[in-house]
């Protein structure tokens, strides 16, 4: 399938990435987890529903942000390929 076709059936999405067993992102995610579910344990009922809205929100803010980011890495990419392709059209031997 093409690269358009795949966006067009939103089979593309970035944020989507396989976290492979035994990775350093793997035991992140289990040492978060951990530290969380120890937190949570400790804190009252009250704190703990403070603290998951500030989760919530905090996530929330940074996926806005991962998709500016995403936004401008874009463009850069495209700033590249036409800068690419302008210089070979000028300079088509090298």
């Amino acid at each position: 399938m093409r690269i358009l076709d795949q966006l067009w059936y939103g089979n593309l999405d970035p944020q989507i990435i396989p976290v492979e067993k035994g990775s350093e992102l793997e035991a992140m995610i289990k040492e978060s987890s951990a530290c969380f579910d120890d937190l949570m344990s400790k804190l009252p009922e009250e704190l703990q529903e403070l603290y998951e809205k500030e989760r919530e929100l905090y996530t929330a803010a940074n996926a806005l942000r991962e998709v500016e980011v995403f936004k401008q890495g874009f463009k850069y990419a495209i700033r590249i390929a036409a800068e690419v392709f302008c210089d070979e059209n000028k300079n088509p031997d090298k």
